[in-house]
């Protein structure tokens, strides 16, 4: 079983798969790209359908502050999404694109970035079924 503190995660709201995952992707993206002078992000899917209301913009410009952040959200994307709450992350310095990111928020605040290992959680505690 995981800690209770992975089960209730205090955050921005009003829903966590579209500010909390969201905003800790845009917190690992700018932690690994310190040197970049501005950011954007592409909002695909139920993200980019749901984000204005639900905020998505702003805890990622949030999260990427001080820097300048154009986000686009892009409802129909012309490509397959690996989740309908996929987010492209993109460095500029020098007036280039230095590096992208792909994250998917996977709810309750969790994500799960491309082509890296799952960012899960060890188990705290050894019960893990009523059996």
């Amino acid at each position: 079983m995981k800690s209770l503190t992975e089960l209730y995660k205090v955050g921005s709201g009003p829903s966590s798969p579209h500010t909390m995952g969201p905003e800790k992707a845009a917190r690992i993206f700018k932690s690994e790209n310190e040197d970049a002078e501005r950011f954007k992000a592409l909002i695909y899917g139920s993200l980019a359908k749901t984000g204005k209301g639900h905020m998505t913009d702003k805890a990622i410009i949030k999260a990427l502050s001080p820097f300048p952040t154009e986000i686009e959200f892009v409802p129909h994307a012309d490509f397959i999404l690996p989740h309908p709450n996929t987010i492209d992350f993109f460095a500029y310095k020098d007036g280039r694109q230095t590096t992208s990111m792909r994250a998917v928020s996977i709810g309750g605040g969790d994500i799960v970035i491309e082509g890296r290992e799952e960012m899960l959680s060890p188990d705290v505690y050894r019960e893990n079924s009523f059996v």
